[in-house]
């Protein structure tokens, strides 16, 4: 599926992050990103953190086991929208609004 919503907040586990599209994690969209994706993201000056109140896209597969979430394994599964512009982690290139 593809879903595209707004970063209302953040949280971190010791491997994995969580950009949630709700305050109710068990109702609320999230996407939840191991430390290799983080990883790449850094590497392409995107802090993760800053991704709160901006939109994005990500594509993969819905599970809906413990809320609706898309757990990614590829930075490229994750795009911000041209609204934030913000660094795309597939080219590296600045998107401009």
């Amino acid at each position: 599926v593809i879903v595209e919503g707004r970063v209302v907040s953040m949280g971190q586990t010791r491997a994995q992050t969580y950009l949630n599209f709700g305050p109710s994690r068990a109702y609320d969209f999230a996407i939840v990103l191991d430390h290799r994706v983080q990883n790449s993201f850094d590497s392409t000056g995107t802090k993760i953190s800053a991704l709160t109140g901006h939109t994005v896209r990500v594509r993969g597969l819905l599970d809906v086991r413990l809320g609706p979430h898309i757990q990614i394994h590829d930075a490229e599964a994750l795009e911000m929208t041209r609204a934030t512009g913000a660094v795309s982690p597939k080219s590296g290139d600045r998107i401009r609004p």
